[in-house]
């Protein structure tokens, strides 16, 4: 009967604690303003982090990590302003990185990481009606995008190993 108990509770001990080191996703937003829409959906991530700051109005901003296993996948969003958009996308990738700064209005910009490792995507946006577009698939890339002014339009693609 003792046998059986400790091996039930190594059992349970052992279980939780593996479930423990895949729970490291974190999400959260801070929004101060009028009509602003933050969403942040993360599935079956090792070590994934979103975090979504929204001032202003109307303003919407998007961040997808899922089946991020391995390092650490980071989201970083931030809008000052009237209407920007922002979409962040990671999927199947290690220690990726993607941030976006938006202040003006009517700013997008989307980001889309996927099948890689070692992933940086910067988009700097101050000014009005700008777009930038950033995708990567492959590993060690890094993009930036700097948009300052009216109707800047920026689309960046990556691949490679």
């Amino acid at each position: 009967m003792k046998t059986q108990l400790c091996a039930l509770a190594s059992g349970l001990v052992l279980a939780f604690s593996g479930a423990a080191a895949f729970a490291g996703s974190t999400g959260s937003t801070y929004q101060n303003g009028f009509n602003n829409d933050a969403a942040i959906t993360q599935a079956y991530n090792g070590n994934a982090t979103a975090k979504i700051v929204q001032e202003g109005a109307q303003n919407v901003a998007k961040a997808n990590q899922d089946n991020n296993w391995f390092g650490t996948a980071n989201i970083d969003i931030y809008q000052n302003g009237y209407q920007n958009f922002a979409n962040a996308q990671q999927s199947h990738t290690l220690n990726s990185d993607s941030k976006i700064v938006q202040v003006g209005a009517l700013n997008v910009a989307n980001t889309k990481q996927t099948w890689g490792a070692n992933q940086s995507s910067d988009v700097y946006q101050n000014g009005y009606n700008n777009t930038a577009n950033v995708t990567q698939m492959g590993s060690n890339l890094s993009a930036t995008a700097v948009q300052v002014g009216v109707q800047n339009l920026s689309t960046i693609t990556q691949t490679g190993w």
